[in-house]
């Protein structure tokens, strides 16, 4: 009640802490026009598993068909001592596209390469021959086109042993299109470290496979996808390769860093998704995001909701 100065300015400081949620959204988008190469293992070990992939590659395809893509899909071996192979693309014409009247059909073909190729796995020298002078404007010309998305897929039960390793393949592959955003490579391999073992208890079959440890490396460098050989559910992991290569993604980076992991909620097309290892989503604390596995991996044009809380400090 200051006759003189009514008003008068009093300074006030203070720090606030956590308690803000923050919202955010992501698309799941796809490629329109995409290379698929498919790598197969045809040593003397592979013929339940690559039975089993012949089985399930409808889904494959038809995930691709489903999205109306331009497509192009070549197999080729990780034979390289043998000439006919050594990254060339088997089976006549050399790659099935969008055009070609029984695509499952033309596949299971191509895939039937038999058991009896090098125990000498090299899968990844394979893929770059493949892809690579002189075999891509001579034997393969016409697979890879410019400007396409590339996808390479690894189907062994044995470890890499090309001359070229997981860091340096990772690297080719991520200038081959000039945009590393274009290529990835996945990989249905054993699991990292001792591998794995599944055993058919209605067939009696067993699947058996060492540790896929370079092709895993590899599947991380360039945003590829792993999934274990000797899952059960192998139709999921068919289907969750078709969708990665297709330019889906299974992993989302977060703006913001989760002050609580545990109120962390994450939402696909509307639907509540559970934290889950093998169905559902993850969080990754060394590279802040969350990873979709097996069926929650989202689908083509899925919005994908993320909310949590985050510690907000100010002066």
């Amino acid at each position: 009640n200051d006759p003189d100065e009514g008003v008068v300015g009093v300074p006030v400081l203070g720090t606030g802490t956590s308690g803000a949620i923050y919202e955010e959204s992501f698309v799941q988008e796809y490629f329109d026009t995409i290379d698929v190469l498919w790598v197969i293992d045809n040593s003397g070990s592979m013929s339940e598993e690559v039975d089993r992939l012949k089985d399930q590659f409808d889904l494959f395809i038809g995930a691709f068909l489903t999205l109306g893509l331009d497509y192009h899909i070549g197999v080729v071996t990780t034979d390289m001592d043998n000439a006919a192979q050594s990254g060339k693309l088997q089976g006549s014409p050399t790659y099935i596209d969008s055009t070609t009247a029984d695509p499952v059909g033309a596949f299971k073909n191509r895939a039937g390469v038999g058991s009896g190729g090098s125990g000498d796995e090299k899968g990844l020298e394979a893929a770059q021959t493949a892809l690579s002078e002189p075999l891509l404007s001579g034997y393969n010309d016409g697979f890879l086109r410019t400007g396409s998305a590339v996808s390479i897929v690894i189907v062994s039960d044995e470890n890499d042993y090309s001359s070229v390793n997981a860091a340096n393949f990772s690297s080719w592959l991520n200038g081959l299109q000039g945009d590393p955003d274009l290529t990835s490579l996945s990989a249905i391999v054993g699991d990292r470290g001792l591998g794995c073992t599944e055993i058919d208890w209605t067939s009696g079959d067993t699947v058996s496979a060492i540790g896929g440890d370079e092709y895993i490396d590899v599947a991380d460098y360039t945003g590829g996808f792993f999934a274990s050989i000797c899952t059960e559910d192998f139709d999921v992991a068919v289907t969750n390769i078709a969708k990665v290569s297709a330019g889906m993604q299974a992993e989302w980076v977060l703006s913001k860093t989760p002050s609580d992991v545990s109120r962390i909620e994450v939402v696909v097309g509307g639907t509540d998704v559970d934290y889950d290892a093998v169905d559902g989503w993850t969080y990754d604390s060394a590279n802040n995001s969350i990873e979709f596995h097996g069926t929650g991996l989202p689908d083509a044009g899925a919005v994908i909701e993320v909310a949590y809380p985050y510690d907000e400090s100010c002066n």
